[in-house]
Parts: structure tokens; C-alpha cells; sequence
């Protein structure tokens, strides 16, 4: 509670299309937990067809400094 995660990096490598109506499975997995900072990849499919496989990275701040940073951008702080 009072923190709030944001995104450092995303990497995605597209494979096969989804088509309108298919039902769409996604997997995650944490792959590194260190400090504050979480890694994990993804594999997005549908049914034995991979749609997507990629990484994506995440650091955990406390909520106050998460504001801070957010107004520091929009020039409010």
C-alpha cells in the first residue's frame, strides 16, 4: 500500500495475428526481482499458436515520489 508501479521497458516481438473473435491467452513470469525493479516476460497465444513473446520491466516507488516525478514532467513542480 502507497506505492504504485511504473514502466521502464517494453519489448515485444509480434509473430502471428489474432483474428476478430479468437480468444486470446496471456502467460507471465516473473524472471528477476531486485530492490525495487521487477523483469518478467510474457508469451501471448492463441490456443497452440504464439501470437507475441516479449519482456517487460517494472520499478515499485513509493506513491508521494511517483506524484512528484508525474509533476516534475507536466511542469507543475
Amino acid at each position: 500500500e502507497g506505492e504504485e508501479g511504473i514502466g521502464t521497458f517494453l519489448n515485444i516481438r509480434h509473430q502471428s495475428p489474432a483474428l476478430l473473435n479468437e480468444t486470446v491467452s496471456i502467460t507471465a513470469e516473473i524472471i528477476r526481482l531486485e530492490g525495487n525493479s521487477i523483469d518478467c516476460s510474457f508469451e501471448v497465444r492463441v490456443g497452440e499458436r504464439v501470437i507475441a513473446i516479449g519482456t517487460q520491466g517494472k520499478k515499485i516507488l513509493k506513491l508521494e515520489k511517483l506524484v512528484r516525478l508525474v509533476e516534475g514532467i507536466r511542469g507543475n513542480g
